[in-house]
């Protein structure tokens, strides 16, 4: 009886929901159809002649897969596997510096600098249905990637790379392997290709076109799934494709709706007003609390529920 059912299910009306259900459907055939792996193997091969492009390239194939494959757990499942397998193709073994390194660069730049990109994790989803819900602000995906990349995700990956290669050293010690000459891209991989090229086309466009990146998101899942296009069936739709995550989202985003409407949103803003040194023309000092005050939620209410929980506090926040 805190809320009626309108608000506590209000997640499922939100286009994040939908968003994170279209990139999920989206991650199934590009892993099926191997073009993901295809474009991570590809790029990471040409980098690993030596430790810091070995290291940079395995960064940079998980930022370029983040403008791919809408979602994080996709994207380190893809690359760990690739990493070790070119750990062992650089001489590192079990326990060696070089090995660790190489496996934290796939993990962290699936992940860390992706953040720069409205559809690559679900805190951002998570950010922007509770953003449309509570605020009626709808970000655009090129808006926003042109004022998180250069910072988040740009300067973040050349830290991640330096701070790798300077607390794990080592050096490459390639193995003598049988070349394998790579099989032509399959009808398959063509096709994904083309719908994955379009679906980033409209999304970067988007300030342009004014169409919702949920409705993008939706269209390329939907011509997925069409009998004639054969990336991706009705069994494994039902049986392949992991939801978890979008129900995650439906219920963060039910979480920061049901603190609006009970009050509680209010309450927790006028104590953070108290207790936190915000004041007009003190930006540096206003940006270090907001950033604390984000730190302790995301301890507290995990990584997704920073945006549920402070989105709704934002606009007294402001004032």
């Amino acid at each position: 009886g805190t809320a009626p059912a309108g608000v506590v299910f209000s997640g499922f009306a939100s286009g994040a929901l939908w968003l994170t259900t279209a990139g999920l459907i989206i991650a199934e055939p590009m892993r099926t159809t191997g073009l993901s792996e295809r474009l991570a193997r590809s790029i990471a091969l040409r980098v690993s002649h030596g430790y810091l492009p070995l290291i940079a390239g395995m960064v940079t194939v998980g930022l370029v897969l983040g403008f791919l494959m809408p979602s994080s757990m996709a994207r380190v499942t893809l690359l760990i596997p690739i990493a070790l397998a070119l750990a062992e193709h650089s001489g590192f073994g079990p326990g060696s510096n070089g090995r660790t390194g190489v496996i934290l660069a796939a993990a962290f730049g699936a992940f860390l600098p992706t953040f720069s990109i409205l559809t690559a994790n679900v805190p951002n989803l998570v950010l922007l249905g509770a953003a449309e819900a509570q605020a009626g602000v709808v970000p655009h995906y090129g808006e926003y990637l042109l004022l998180h990349f250069p910072v988040l995700g740009l300067i973040k990956a050349i830290l991640i790379v330096l701070l790798i290669v300077w607390r794990y050293p080592d050096r490459p010690r390639p193995v003598a392997a049988d070349e394998v000459t790579p099989k032509p891209m399959s009808r398959s991989e063509w096709k994904m290709a083309a719908i994955l090229f379009l679906a980033l086309a409209m999304w970067m466009s988007d300030a342009l076109h004014h169409i919702s990146p949920v409705w993008i998101g939706l269209a390329a899942a939907i011509a997925l799934v069409l009998p004639g296009v054969g990336l991706l069936g009705a069994r494994a739709l039902a049986t392949k494709v992991n939801y978890n995550p979008a129900l995650f989202v439906a219920g963060i985003l039910g979480l920061g709706a049901l603190l609006s409407h009970s009050g509680l949103g209010a309450h927790l803003a006028a104590y953070l007003t108290e207790i936190l040194p915000l004041a007009p023309g003190h930006n540096p000092l206003n940006f270090v609390s907001l950033i604390v005050t984000a730190m302790v939620t995301g301890v507290i209410a995990s990584l997704p529920g920073v945006p549920a929980v402070l989105t709704p506090l934002a606009k007294q926040l402001a004032r």
